[in-house]
């Protein structure tokens, strides 16, 4: 039996985790080519816990107060493509956090998947090549099979796990017992649910060897991206993972045009990223330390020795060709980097160049002295942090202090032995080490700091949202509307707004439940959303009342607008529990008037309007 017949077989068993039918709907609409935004979007709004999922997904790291509240936005920001790729995702994550193979760590594989996914992503953006919330699709899903053999065979592939000591299956096991690989699973999953073929291919390939493949560029390189994005999901899972793992993935990073210093950044994004994205999604992710931080746990360790680890670059200035000979034999012996130079202004131009950790320089040289070197060096910003030792041949008080003065650090008096020596130099290197420990943790409360920065825009943007619709809240409304009668004013443009309330809203709650009082809230703020125009603001008031701020309106057509949302409404037929539950609103519309002399008399005046719709009937609307 071939590969494609033993997927059918297990296919057939209709056990197979499967995305949720507006999820393959989508999928099939976009990949045939049937369908544009605005109805990809209408399709995603009907199920309301996935559009909360992707919205989520869109506004992870935005800062602004007004984040995407629609999907249409959502689909235009992200493009169509993404947008319904990261459809069949968040239907997968969803549905399938928890099952029935005791053995499989359902958290752990959301987290690595997770992790690999904004990995992905971020490489993809880094390098310009492909679309990087395509690429965070194919990294959620790219060990999609693992979850098909934990939800199919939970007894089987548990017994496999149990043997490989919960780790990864090999994939002889896996033919022996399934007839299929787990890459070959997820291959065949994602073709079947209408994933792009390169795409897919590349996620079944990305563990294995591909030095010698054969398969064309385009799946080679996504396939490496992912393993990329793998390795960096792997650390950013352990606090101290081997050296030798650093230097790989920093290798495979140079391979996609990425600078040591543009992935030390790209991968505190990712941290950054994959905790935010963690508690949205509520799936169970480590806490990551940044990159030099982790690297210096790697590479150094607490308890290490800093010579051997971390090896000075020493620059040794001194016109005398058999004392540089021994201090370059010390020195080189110890592990550490050395230079020479032969006079003053030798050794200020290697100072510039290569930037040494220390300088043992003589007293006495040619072209510029080792005073004169000193001074130069400490009035110099980017030189005043060299450690500096100076080498004297007379052992006299005025000349040491004078040497100290200068800017000298340290002296020894020639002739010196080497002990002596080391022990100055272990002084020097315990003072560098503080200097690198000083500039590393100002480097981190500098990312602290900014991170602060963006958590109390994320908390602000939270605090003007309302958390059940997603809509800009009461607080919003309210500073955005003196936005915009200031405006108003300025420009000397006609202000309108629109307050409506749902009619019957208290017997919906009475008679179905506040659950299904949410879910018409939510259908009656999508609704909104996708009739409103570039210059509406839509906001939820509090219980069922909502406001609509029409900049550059009059009364009169953002009446026709209103008459246009109240027809939407009324339209919308829900089915709850074999229940059909029509719903009406009743509007109220009011035009700002110079003689107004606050915002709040605008949206008092558009209440009293819509009080009076209720009275006179309810499902309408009436102009002040």
């Amino acid at each position: 039996m071939n590969r494609n017949e033993t997927y059918l077989k297990i296919r057939a068993t209709r056990k197979l985790p499967t995305p949720s039918r507006v999820a393959l709907e989508v999928m099939h609409l976009c990949h045939g080519n049937e369908a544009g935004i605005d109805e990809i979007a209408d399709i995603i709004q009907t199920d309301p816990a996935l559009s909360a999922e992707l919205l989520k997904y869109v506004n992870t790291g935005i800062s602004s107060p007004s984040p995407v509240l629609s999907i249409r936005k959502a689909a235009v920001k992200v493009g169509m493509k993404s947008l319904v790729n990261l459809a069949l995702g968040f239907s997968l994550l969803s549905h399938n956090k928890e099952g029935r193979c005791s053995v499989f760590d359902y958290g752990k594989f959301w987290s690595s998947s997770l992790a690999r996914a904004i990995s992905a992503k971020n490489i993809a953006n880094a390098c310009s090549s492909y679309n990087g919330d395509e690429l965070f699709t194919c990294g959620l899903l790219a060990d999609i099979g693992q979850l098909a053999f934990a939800t199919v065979f939970p007894d089987q592939y548990g017994d496999l796990l149990a043997k490989n000591e919960g780790k990864q299956t090999c994939q002889a096991d896996e033919l022996k017992v399934f007839g299929i690989t787990c890459a070959e699973l997820t291959t065949e999953l994602l073709i079947d649910w209408g994933f792009p073929e390169d795409f897919a291919i590349a996620c079944g390939i990305h563990y294995q060897n591909l030095d010698n493949s054969e398969l064309h560029d385009e799946i080679l390189y996504i396939a490496r991206l992912l393993q990329l994005a793998n390795n960096i999901a792997d650390i950013c899972q352990h606090i101290c993972p081997q050296p030798a793992k650093l230097t790989q993935v920093e290798e495979k990073s140079e391979q996609f045009g990425i600078t040591y210093d543009a992935f030390s950044a790209i991968f505190d994004l990712i941290v950054t990223e994959l905790k935010q994205c963690g508690e949205k999604f509520q799936i169970p992710v480590k806490p990551s330390l940044f990159y030099q931080e982790i690297k210096r746990h790697a590479f150094i360790g607490e308890d290490s020795d800093c010579n051997q680890a971390n090896p000075l670059r020493i620059l040794v200035a001194d016109d005398d060709p058999i004392t540089i000979l021994n201090f370059v034999k010390l020195f080189s012996a110890r592990g550490h980097e050395v230079l020479t130079a032969e006079n003053g202004e030798e050794a200020l131009r290697l100072c510039h160049e290569a930037e040494p950790h220390l300088l043992i320089t003589d007293w006495r040289m040619p072209k510029l002295s080792g005073i004169e070197l000193c001074k130069t060096l400490r009035n110099n910003p980017v030189t005043q942090h060299i450690y500096i030792i100076m080498v004297t041949a007379v052992e006299d008080d005025d000349e040491i202090v004078q040497a100290f003065d200068s800017g000298a650090d340290d002296y020894v008096v020639k002739p010196f032995t080497p002990k002596i020596l080391e022990a100055r130099i272990h002084g020097g290197e315990r003072v560098i080490r503080y200097q690198k420990a000083l500039q590393r943790d100002r480097e981190i409360i500098q990312r602290y700091a900014e991170q602060l920065t963006s958590a109390n825009h994320r908390l602000q943007a939270m605090a003007m949202t309302d958390a059940l619709t997603g809509l800009p809240n009461r607080r919003y409304a309210m500073e955005r509307m003196n936005e915009a009668v200031k405006e108003a004013v300025r420009h000397k443009e006609p202000l309108s707004c629109i307050m409506m309330d749902i009619d019957a809203f208290k017997a919906i709650n009475d008679n179905y439940g506040h659950h299904t009082g949410d879910i018409v809230l939510k259908e009656i703020a999508a609704i909104l959303l996708h009739a409103a125009r570039e210059y509406d603001t839509i906001c939820r008031m509090g219980g069922e009342e909502f406001l609509i701020i029409s900049s550059r309106n009059t009364a009169e057509t953002t009446r026709i607008f209103a008459e246009r949302l109240r027809g939407d409404i009324e339209k919308h037929s829900m089915i709850m529990d074999d229940h059909t539950i029509n719903i009406t609103a009743s509007f109220g519309v009011a035009q700002w008037q110079n003689d107004y002399d606050r915002s709040e008399q605008l949206v008092r005046q558009a209440d009293r309007a819509m009080y009076r719709a209720k009275q006179t009937g309810k499902n309408r609307v009436e102009v002040i």
